[in-house]
């Protein structure tokens, strides 16, 4: 991640969205990455992110709640409570090509702005 962040590398490998979610999108296997401009957009477009918050990325692809987002069809929202301090994480991503998700934003939010957002979005998989 320190390498990705400081430009050394171009791309991580994060995971996999869930296989039933993966499906119902048609994008199978629907592997995860970050790029290195969107991890320094992460970083630069939110202060309160921090290397520990990017180590969580992994967990919130794996264990977080998948919606699909309305207003972007190639977009999926991914909400993630802390393992560690049960605060929200939003994650966003998007379908590139076949069976491929990018990491485009990720941040910290709170219990409101997701029971607002849970409204509006077409639930995909439940936390796991």
């Amino acid at each position: 991640m320190l390498q990705l962040i400081a430009g050394q590398r171009k791309v991580l490998h994060i995971g996999s969205v869930p296989h039933e979610v993966a499906a119902k999108i048609d994008c199978l296997p629907g592997i995860v990455h970050l790029g290195w401009k969107e991890a320094r957009h992460i970083f630069d477009s939110h202060d309160d992110i921090n290397g520990e918050d990017m180590m969580l990325l992994t967990f919130a692809v794996e264990k977080g709640q998948y919606y699909r987002d309305p207003k972007r069809p190639e977009c999926l929202s991914v909400v993630y409570y802390s393992c560690i301090t049960g605060r929200p994480y939003i994650l966003a991503l998007k379908r590139v090509g076949p069976g491929e998700l990018w990491i485009s934003t990720y941040h910290h939010t709170n219990p409101k702005k997701v029971k607002q957002r849970q409204a509006k979005w077409p639930l995909l998989s439940r936390h796991r």
